[in-house]
């Protein structure tokens, strides 16, 4: 009898700390959230103003700067620029939080209306050192476009 209540007593205690970590967590995700909503906006309207990215170099990871500047991303970069600029964004949800080595590793969604074509737009926060960075950007057509380029690092 004794066995059966400490098992139990131990099984009640490892739930109890999982869901304490399972609260801390969702809400240290929903404070990172709030605190970059204004940093994906900024960036996504910034950068489509003419597909630099030298206009956003100091938001972006080396890693993502150096394959950006690739031969084959400058043409995807091209390819960008019918889109035209920012108009609206609609919507920004994240869809993956996690903690890894200290750093705080995001991803984000972003409904995304440009001047020719509506699409979502992914982009992978990193937060080091209390500095956040991007490490990755994809644009994916909502409306079936004929086109999904990604550049990440």
């Amino acid at each position: 009898m004794n066995i059966v209540k400490s098992v139990l007593i131990a099984t009640v205690s490892v739930f109890s700390v999982l869901a304490i970590f399972i609260y801390f967590n969702s809400m240290d995700s929903q404070r990172f959230k709030e605190q970059n909503k204004e940093f994906l906006s900024m960036f996504t309207q910034e950068f489509s103003v003419n597909w630099d990215i030298d206009q956003v170099s100091q938001y972006v990871t080396n890693d993502l700067y150096d394959k950006i500047n690739s031969p084959k991303s400058v043409r995807i970069l091209d390819y960008f620029r019918n889109l035209g600029s920012v108009v609206t964004i609609h919507d920004i949800k994240m869809q993956k939080y996690n903690v890894i080595d200290g750093k705080k590793v995001a991803n984000f969604a972003l409904k995304t209306e440009y001047e020719y074509a509506n699409v979502y737009v992914t982009i992978m926060l990193i937060e080091s050192n209390q500095t956040v960075k991007v490490a990755e950007f994809q644009i994916v057509p909502i409306d079936k476009a004929p086109f999904k380029k990604r550049i990440s690092a």
